[in-house]
């Protein structure tokens, strides 16, 4: 969950037209939706949870940290490759 909500916040931040994405909170609708037992939810629970790791997996090769511990400029460099 800290990799989702370092992403979501990465993506969307809090600025000056409101709030970051987990302050409204977008990890847990995330969440909620990847839990849900129904066929279309399981199909994106399939393809976002590889894509995750891939996130935390990538943070440590480069940098040797969880994505959530990364500074925002090494967050962006991951962001970027996707």
């Amino acid at each position: 969950m800290k990799t989702v909500i370092a992403l979501a916040d990465l993506i969307l931040p809090a600025d000056h037209l409101g709030p970051a994405a987990s302050e409204v909170r977008v990890p847990d609708y995330l969440d909620e939706w990847l839990s849900a037992p129904y066929p279309p939810q399981q199909k994106d629970r399939e393809a976002l949870l590889p894509g995750l790791q891939w996130v935390e997996d990538e943070a440590h090769k480069r940098f040797a940290k969880d994505f959530a511990a990364l500074s925002d400029e090494q967050k962006r460099a991951i962001a970027d490759d996707i």
